[in-house]
Order: structure tokens, then sequence, then C-alpha cells
């Protein structure tokens, strides 16, 4: 089963960005959407990293 992170967990996955920047990122229909629980956030870590990992090949 694929664990789950935190929004301050996925700012640091990321290269320790800021909220602001994972907010523009939700904006942007390629990066992977939270799943709510009790109204909080959470993302699929393998989502996360597969789309980090995409990113950071794209720029190379």
């Amino acid at each position: 089963m694929d664990p789950m992170l935190s929004s301050a967990q996925v700012r640091e996955v990321c290269g320790n960005v800021s909220d602001m920047t994972l907010w523009r990122w939700l904006k942007d229909s390629e990066f992977p959407q939270p799943v709510y629980q009790n109204r909080r956030r959470y993302w699929r870590a393998g989502e996360v990293r597969a789309w980090w990992e995409s990113r950071s090949m794209a720029d190379a």
C-alpha cells in the first residue's frame, strides 16, 4: 500500500518548496491531486515521487 504524505512532507520531498509553490502546482493539471481525510490533504507518495522525477528529467 502506498503511504500517504501530508502537505509538509510533499513540500520536503519536492525540495523544501513553500506552501505557495505547492498551491500553484495544485492548479497545474499534471500535479497529483490530494485525497481529503477529515478536511486535511494527503497525497500518495508514489504519485508525488513519479511527478517529481518526471519533472526533474524534463529539466535535465
